[in-house]
């Protein structure tokens, strides 16, 4: 019983040394990371709506808080599963401007917040129209 217990502990220790691991959206390859890594990229504030459907479901209407070039958040009124494929379209408003997108994404994490659930959303991979106009929304 003893040695057991010492196993489950050393393998606990080891996944909190390693929160990553075995996280389903690690497994999913997702849009190419040549905007560098997360943290260096800029998250512009953003106005406007999301629709968030997991195949085969029901779409979500969501409130947009910020977006970047790998992704956006929003906030949503019921928690949808984290690690699933999203089909996201996006009607954002910057600027005076509207645009309007569709693209797949992964959700990266989903947390209670004062005013719902907010849902961080990795993009998947884009083809160029949908580029030039993330681009264009950020800049």
């Amino acid at each position: 019983m003893e040695n057991a217990v010492g196993e489950m502990q050393r393998s606990s220790q080891a996944a909190s040394r390693n929160p990553s691991a075995n996280r389903p959206e690690d497994a999913i390859q997702l849009a190419p990371t040549v905007y560098g890594h997360q943290s260096r990229i800029e998250r512009i504030l953003v106005q406007g709506a999301v629709s968030i459907r997991l195949a085969g479901g029901f779409p979500q209407i969501g409130k947009l808080q910020d977006a970047s070039m790998l992704g956006l958040s929003a906030v949503v009124d019921i928690q949808m599963p984290r690690g699933k494929i999203y089909e996201l379209q996006v009607r954002a408003f910057r600027n005076g401007r509207v645009y309007e997108f569709i693209v797949q994404a992964v959700c990266i994490h989903s947390t209670l917040s004062g005013r719902g659930f907010k849902m961080g959303f990795k993009f998947g991979p884009m083809n160029e129209a949908i580029t030039a106009n993330v681009a264009a929304l950020i800049s």
